[in-house]
């Protein structure tokens, strides 16, 4: 797994997060009915938020490791105690049954080529000081894909935009619903997330997109981003033959 730089890996089985017995148990369940296609869309969102949260906190943890020759860029501790924090909260709605995902983001499934797992994440902050405090709202993204469906589970995502009929549109005019090119399934996850979450978030922070900042973001997909006559072409980085208006 890359961790948001392209010869900083780590593999999977370091990616073990701590947990009490109770949170455990609980999430075994949810698990269960996720294997066996039996969760409700809530269900999946936490469920997502769970593995993107442990992807973020071993990141953290691995990017501590100053002498490991492969050590990941670091994260702000700042940033991993506000995510923490947020979702021990949405899990303690969860278990009071509370949890609504329409107040935290998306959670959509859609139809896709591929047959074997599949799975993308990305994660990132807005920030910006008022009166020397500093004020973030963090988002992210996780898919994951099998047996020709992939769900998407994102935050930050206010609107719920994933789960809108001009995503929808999107994923269906660009043949990404019938696409089986990993490549070209990530770009298609970077242009749905800078057009649905990035851009309006940061317009409501500064007025207009950052885009430099986006390209770093996206790299956590494996996709460049380059600009050309006015529109931005999605390209993957391990095949630049691969490209996404």
């Amino acid at each position: 797994m890359e961790m948001s730089h392209h010869n900083k890996k780590a593999r999977l089985k370091e990616f073990k997060a701590p947990a009490t017995i109770d949170a455990n148990n609980t999430f075994g369940r949810i698990e269960v009915k996720v294997r066996e296609d039996r969760a409700d869309r809530n269900e999946i969102h936490l469920w997502a938020r769970k593995l993107s949260v442990g992807i973020i906190l071993n990141h953290y943890r691995l990017s501590r490791n100053i002498k490991h020759p492969a050590v990941p860029v670091p994260i702000d501790d700042a940033v991993v105690r506000a995510l923490l924090k947020i979702f021990q909260k949405n899990f303690d709605k969860w278990c009071n049954g509370n949890y609504e995902r329409t107040e935290i983001g998306s959670s959509a499934r859609v139809k896709v080529g591929l047959k074997d797992l599949f799975f993308a994440h990305l994660s990132g902050i807005v920030e910006r000081e008022i009166s020397e405090t500093r004020i973030g709202v963090p988002f992210s993204l996780i898919a994951i894909g099998r047996g020709g469906s992939m769900d998407i589970v994102t935050t930050g995502d206010e609107k719920q935009w994933f789960e809108s009929n001009h995503f929808r549109d999107m994923w269906e005019s660009s043949g990404l619903a019938q696409s089986s090119d990993i490549d070209e399934i990530r770009c298609g996850l970077a242009a749905a997330m800078f057009e649905g979450v990035y851009s309006p978030l940061v317009t409501s922070f500064y007025g207009i997109p950052d885009l430099e900042h986006f390209k770093q973001l996206a790299h956590q997909l494996g996709v460049a981003i380059v600009e050309h006559e006015g529109t931005l072409k999605y390209t993957s980085r391990k095949n630049p033959n691969v490209q996404l208006n």
